[in-house]
């Protein structure tokens, strides 16, 4: 240590002299002054630090040719340049790299049945397994245990979770449902996607919700069947993420079973004051018969409803803010023929834009049954808004299209999107700042992603497989993935032979992680009807996950001190707002001269400094890493 000096933020030495740049940016030297070295105003020499006259902002620089290098902490990845060189114009060679933890956010898993698994009568536990870097499958290491196929949240907060199964070898007709469950729970407090099965060989069962979880409360898929022997094929899925601790949504089910006659109906029961079913209501904007938008942005929306009916006759479920047959003007709806007089359920998964005060509400249409229900055991509506700037977009068919039998591939731009403005469309819109180009989604950066897909079919009546899938990278010829097929077959579950039902919707919904450049479509696979139609009533949708891109209400970005020999203006730390920068004439500007604040809560770049002319200014450490010889 050097007697009388403290408070050092950088040290030069020189010919038989040394200075320090202190903290509130005055300089003191000490040594050999014979030519007035040390900046004192004499030629006497000084054996401890004296004050260098005229210094109150000094800004520390790199001399011509002075190398840096960066490394990051552990458990951080290095993203940009591992070294900068000061170049004679006064610039480094390269920007501060970026400490980030490696793609995807924490809390989130994509999970795959590992092979078929021969199933019996009454409740079975499914064990998913996350295989890293297997088109989309991961697991962030926080939270998700593939060995025994459950969740255990790390942290409270809003959950989305979701599961698609394909059940195969059901020829008993019997029942069987697929439901999540909260802390190892058999009751229908939860979603539950069901179906009796028909005497064909595939069957598949969707269903996904956004809960609340306290710290340490688990969930898991879990499959109830009254048939004795069958069999859970590979492709089936698990998958959940976080939203957040307090996002602005809710998670709601349905208190009483309602009666509804025939044409447009909508529930009017639901509550979210049930915390073993994940409820909550951030904001108390959930009414009875729908919810109302606090906020103008991008809401992820799920439904899953249990019906009865009587005649058979298809029902439609849509989400939406109009009424009638407006609400179907969007890429939110599904439909099922009930091929079976009875129960069954209707799962959709959507993202949608909504302006605020809207209210949005599930919607019904059925052409002809005068009396039918929607049941309140595990019948589930939720939703979260997510952001006005996050990636994401929602898509629906514009036309109808004929497909063959085999793979038909839907990235062919014949996809209806419309601006945020216009909510006549059913909450279509387009926020992918190009991702998303004529059907098909390019992942604009590393990370961790939502999408669903509802296919409208029709003239369906040859008794063929049908299947939905989200293709990625084109990898449609294997079933593994969590964005892979979903099939089923129309067949008359009674006595064999076709049913002459001509319409009906498949589903698909699930997360992947994607590498920068990685794409997804959606694609439609017949193995044997050679003419069949895509209905203009499909959709296709999809968001960027990760805390970064959600609670956007309450995201800024930090306060930015103003450079030393320079001055800055800045017009707030929300997001959208802008610092713009000078310097004073014998300095130059080493940066951007104008930077935003983004939605993500960071600034567009690093702020500027003013330096000398043909030095370098000094280098910060990146968040979470270090820098060496960037003075």
């Amino acid at each position: 240590s050097v007697k009388g000096l403290s408070g050092v933020t950088a040290i030069e030495p020189g010919y038989y002299h040394t200075c320090a740049v202190k903290t509130a940016g005055t300089v003191a030297c000490w040594g050999r002054n014979n030519y007035g070295q040390l900046g004192d105003g004499t030629t006497i020499e000084r054996l401890t630090p004296v004050s260098v006259s005229g210094t109150k902002s000094v800004v520390f620089a790199a001399p011509v040719g002075k190398k840096a290098t960066f490394k990051c902490n552990t458990g951080f990845k290095l993203n940009g340049a591992s070294s900068s060189t000061c170049l004679s114009t006064g610039k480094w060679s390269a920007a501060v790299p970026n400490c980030g933890k490696p793609m995807a956010p924490s809390d989130g898993f994509s999970a795959d049945v590992k092979k078929a698994i021969s199933m019996k009568k009454g409740y079975s536990r499914v064990y998913y397994t996350a295989t890293s870097g297997q088109l989309g499958l991961y697991a962030s290491g926080v939270g998700y245990d593939a060995n025994n196929g459950i969740f255990k949240a790390k942290r409270s907060g809003v959950y989305h979770f979701g599961s698609f199964v394909r059940a195969d070898n059901l020829t008993s007709g019997k029942l069987v449902r697929v439901f999540l469950s909260k802390n190892n729970t058999l009751a229908w407090t939860l979603p539950v996607s069901m179906r009796a099965s028909p005497t064909s060989v595939w069957h598949s069962y969707g269903l996904g919700s956004a809960v609340y979880l306290k710290t340490g409360e688990t969930m898991q898929a879990r499959v109830e069947s009254y048939d004795s022997s069958w069999k859970l094929s590979s492709e089936s899925s698990f998958y959940g993420h976080y939203l957040g601790s307090s996002p602005s949504g809710f998670s709601a089910r349905l208190s009483a079973t309602q009666n509804h006659q025939n044409g447009w109906r909508y529930p009017s029961s639901w509550v979210s004051n049930d915390p073993a079913a994940g409820g909550f209501d951030n904001g108390k904007n959930l009414l009875k018969d729908g919810y109302v938008a606090p906020k103008t942005g991008v809401y992820h929306f799920t439904a899953n409803v249990r019906t009865f009916a009587l005649s058979g006759s298809y029902v439609r479920m849509t989400i939406g803010a109009k009424s009638g047959s407006n609400v179907a003007n969007g890429g939110c709806h599904t439909m099922d023929s009930n091929l079976i007089p009875g129960r069954g359920s209707l799962n959709l998964d959507c993202t949608m834009w909504v302006n605020k005060g809207e209210k949005i509400r599930v919607w019904f249409y059925n052409p002809n049954d005068t009396y039918w229900q929607t049941e309140k055991d595990a019948s589930t509506f939720s939703g979260v808004y997510l952001g006005g700037d996050v990636v994401a977009f929602s898509a629906d068919r514009n036309g109808d299209k004929t497909l063959t039998t085999d793979h038909n591939p839907l990235a062919d731009g014949k996809w209806l999107l419309k601006g945020s403005s216009a909510s006549s469309t059913g909450g279509l819109f387009d926020n992918s700042k190009g991702a998303f180009s004529k059907g098909r989604f390019t992942a604009p950066d590393n990370g961790h992603y939502h999408f669903a897909f509802q296919a409208r079919l029709g003239n369906t009546d040859t008794g063929g497989l049908f299947r939905a899938m989200l293709r990625i990278n084109s990898k449609h010829t294997t079933v593994v993935g969590p964005l892979h097929a979903v099939g089923r077959s129309n067949v008359n579950p009674y006595g064999g032979g076709t049913l002459a039902r001509k319409y009906w919707t498949l589903a698909v919904a699930g997360n992947a992680l994607l590498k920068k450049g990685d794409w997804v479509e959606p694609a439609i696979y017949s193995l044997n009807d050679s003419s069949f139609v895509l209905h203009s009533e499909s959709g296709f949708s999809g968001y960027r996950i990760g805390p970064s891109d959600l609670n956007a209400p309450s995201v800024q970005c930090t306060n930015l001190p103003a450079p030393a020999n320079g001055k800055m203006v800045v017009t707030g730390i929300k997001p959208g707002s802008t610092a713009s920068y000078t310097c004073i004439s014998s300095h130059k500007l080493v940066g951007a001269a104008t930077i935003s604040c983004t939605s993500t809560g960071s600034w567009s770049a690093a702020a500027p400094t003013c330096v000398l002319k043909a030095v370098c200014p000094k280098l910060t450490a990146p968040s979470n890493g270090t820098v060496t010889g960037g003075n």
